[in-house]
């Protein structure tokens, strides 16, 4: 029977279920007590909807397989939010209130992340408020404040230095841009990919360091293309998609200081530590 679900499942070509997800996660969230027997079920139903939707033809078309990728991390989101930390409502919430907030949880991009971890408008505010050190940077991102551990994700919004904020205009404007050269970076790789082909890859013996004299064009060529590929694809589509929700937001009437940028700056990134972090 499960066999016979899965195969069902596996079936189904539509994003619906990945929406009605969310809804889930945003219901459980709101009125569900952090020990509620519910909440692995509630999970439960949310890791179906969401394995229904992984292979649907939406989820596939975002480049990068970056699509995918989300929606099976969105499984781990709701597991993590739901069970291990087990975030509940703030004492005395109304129905808007619990709704407003259990929304604010699910798409909140920066959720418990220090505010010296993410990135500034201006390179002197980035200066004046990062780490002088990296483990201080990491353990800063380990610590978020009392405030925010008693509502978590509900205080990550940047406080920069008020003269470093941009316009509403101004922003709109720099992520407009964002928009259109992400998308055709993304639209030009699409339209002219490599031909490669499975001969390629897999008549190409291993030991690649071991026999680089005697390594070719087109294999230098594919390899090349393959590493930057994925590099630049899944940076441009996350940009892209930020970008666009940046726009969309502070047309709504949102805060730019809402939306610092996604990405910190390359010249920060000069350790392990700090390029991921």
């Amino acid at each position: 029977m499960s066999s016979t679900l899965l195969t069902s499942i596996a079936t189904v070509d539509s994003i619906v279920p990945f929406f009605l997800a969310h809804g889930l996660l945003a219901f459980a969230l709101a009125y569900t007590q952090p020990s509620s027997a519910k909440r692995p079920f509630i999970l439960l139903l949310i890791a179906l909807c969401c394995l229904a939707s992984v292979r649907s033809s939406i989820s596939r078309s975002i480049p990068g397989e970056i699509g995918g990728e989300y929606v099976i991390g969105f499984i781990f989101h709701a597991s993590h939010f739901l069970c291990l930390v087990k975030l509940s409502p703030p004492h005395g919430s109304t129905c808007s209130g619990r709704w407003a907030w259990a929304i604010n949880q699910l798409f909140e991009a920066r959720w418990g992340v220090s505010k010296n971890l993410i990135p500034a408008f201006s390179k002197n505010s980035r200066r004046n408020r990062a780490p002088s050190d990296g483990r201080q940077q990491h353990s800063a991102s380990l610590k978020l404040s009392s405030q925010e551990k008693k509502i978590p994700g509900s205080e990550t919004a940047i406080e920069d230095d008020k003269e470093a904020r941009p316009s509403p205009r101004t922003l709109f404007l720099h992520r407009l841009w964002d928009l259109l050269w992400t998308v055709s970076v993304i639209s030009f790789l699409k339209c002219h990919k490599l031909a490669v082909f499975s001969d390629d890859i897999t008549s190409v013996p291993d030991g690649f360091l071991h026999r680089l004299a005697e390594v070719d064009a087109r294999e230098w060529v594919i390899r090349i293309y393959m590493t930057l590929l994925s590099i630049v694809l899944p940076y441009c589509t996350l940009r892209a998609a930020h970008s666009l929700a940046s726009c969309l937001s502070i047309a709504f009437g949102d805060l730019p200081h809402r939306w610092p940028p996604l990405f910190g700056n390359i010249e920060d990134a000069y350790t392990v530590r700090r390029f991921y972090a």
